[in-house]
């Protein structure tokens, strides 16, 4: 069972709308693949509904017309990858396979840095 990640090939760093929606798609292969028990069921649907949102709330700051509610958008989507982190090491704790065990760590690394960089993003907008 090999989960294919999908990864920007530009050159340029990537938009963050972009990034974010690679995550997205990235969370969905690895859900997709992991196989559902009575132990990790509740975790995957934390994990799905958590990943996906970061991108779904900073694609909604972006359409904000105010600065506090861009600044509302932002600070849930941090939020919302502080928490895919959690769930995403509680994931990793369920015995995962190698393939989608390195699969979940490179997203646990990815929410990481989603975390800083919608922490930048929050600072500067207050």
């Amino acid at each position: 069972m090999q989960i294919k990640m999908e990864v920007q090939t530009s050159t340029k760093p990537p938009n963050l709308l972009n990034r974010t929606k690679t995550f997205s798609k990235n969370i969905l292969q690895l859900c997709k693949l992991v196989k559902i028990t009575y132990l990790n069921k509740n975790i995957i649907d934390h994990v799905l509904r958590s990943g996906t949102s970061i991108g779904a709330n900073y694609c909604e700051a972006c359409e904000t017309t105010g600065k506090r509610d861009f600044a509302n958008k932002i600070q849930i989507s941090k939020r919302e990858a502080k928490e895919t982190v959690y769930w995403l090491e509680l994931l990793v704790s369920t015995e995962l396979d190698k393939p989608l065990l390195t699969s979940a760590t490179q997203l646990i690394d990815e929410s990481q840095q989603l975390v800083k960089i919608m922490g930048a993003i929050y600072d500067k907008s207050k």
